[in-house]
């Protein structure tokens, strides 16, 4: 659907059914989406504008903050008010002030859309959107910029967006395993998993410790007496499979779970500001006691030997520690995990 075609004539009598073909157009332009949200509030006319507040008998003054001439609307906002009629004049789209007169904010977009290409219907939302930005600064910041700064502001917004969003979509982004795999030789990998029993009270902790040929070096499975959420559960399994790695002494670690949120925190240790940062940050501390550490996401089919040590915590107590050997109702998951 080109962008020319995403929306109906003014005199459309169907107006939601032509609301919708429009916002499917808009929803693709490389644009933020805060921006895209803003035009589709504008489109149902839904911003809260002063009208619109006194409207809904909200006890306010009707005047525009910018000029003091007139009833702020929104079409006075982005379009009738002199700093509105600067902005557009300092654009690259100033011909879009003579489009649409008398219009509302959606069949004057219908109408720019008709004469401008993608990247410029983009621009359009973008000044627009500036604009209600700028009226809201003035509000609640009491900072008035003039026509010149919006532009650059909002072109400057833009210009990084384009960049940043080029740069991500240019990554390859790996999606995480669904099996288990051998870490390379030196390292050992270590699986943790936490399981809850909401009966106990507690949460049960499994870890296996595994080298290149996936042949078991080790393996734990610990009840703690903690009444946490999944996310705390993991982070406890987390710290303890690093404690455990640091109990056998060993060198060269690669830590792996099933908690996407654990393992990123894990990786990006500066920002360890959830409720559970304060576990993980100890763990971390734990971890430079290893010559090389690091750690991965893999998917729930990946992680079976761990979390079968982290249920059968419910049927001990304390703490149970495995050396070259396994419980043998776990041995059939770890040789299929290992192939």
């Amino acid at each position: 659907m080109t962008l020319s075609r995403i929306g109906s004539s003014p005199e459309s009598s169907n107006r939601g059914e032509a609301t919708r073909r429009f916002w499917k157009g808009v929803w693709h332009l490389k644009i933020p989406n805060k921006i895209k949200g803003f035009a589709w509030k504008a489109c149902l006319n839904i911003i809260p504008t002063r009208d619109r507040l006194w409207q809904r008998r909200v006890p306010i003054e009707l005047g525009c903050d910018y000029c003091d001439e007139a009833v702020e609307t929104l079409m006075h906002c982005v379009k009738e008010c002199d700093v509105a009629q600067q902005v557009w004049a300092a654009s690259p789209l100033p011909f879009v002030t003579d489009i649409g007169v008398g219009y509302d904010f959606y069949h004057w977009v219908v109408e720019v859309a008709k004469q401008v290409d993608e990247a410029g219907l983009g621009l359009f939302f973008a000044l627009c959107w500036g604009l209600w930005f700028a009226r809201n600064q003035a509000i609640f910041n009491n900072v008035k910029r003039v026509a010149p700064v919006i532009v650059q502001t909002v072109c400057t917004y833009l210009q990084d967006f384009c960049q940043v969003r080029a740069q991500v979509q240019g990554l390859q982004v790996c999606p995480s395993p669904s099996r288990w795999r051998p870490p390379p030789v030196g390292v050992l990998k270590i699986n943790f998993d936490a399981a809850t029993f909401d009966a106990l009270e507690a949460i049960g902790v499994g870890v296996i410790v595994r080298e290149a040929h996936g042949t078991v070096l080790a393996a734990m499975s610990e009840r703690l007496p903690h009444w946490v959420d999944a996310d705390c559960a993991e982070a406890f399994a987390a710290a303890s499979a690093i404690a455990f790695g640091a109990e056998l002494g060993l060198h060269h670690i690669h830590l792996e779970g099933d908690s996407l949120s654990i393992i990123k925190a894990l990786q990006c240790e500066d920002h360890l500001l959830s409720t559970f940062g304060h576990i993980l940050q100890g763990a971390l501390s734990t971890s430079r006691c290893f010559t090389s550490f690091c750690c991965s996401h893999v998917l729930r089919n990946g992680n079976k030997a761990a979390h079968g040590l982290a249920r059968m915590a419910g049927h001990v107590i304390g703490k149970r520690v495995w050396r070259n050997d396994v419980p043998a109702d776990l041995c059939k998951i770890i040789r299929a995990e290992s192939v």
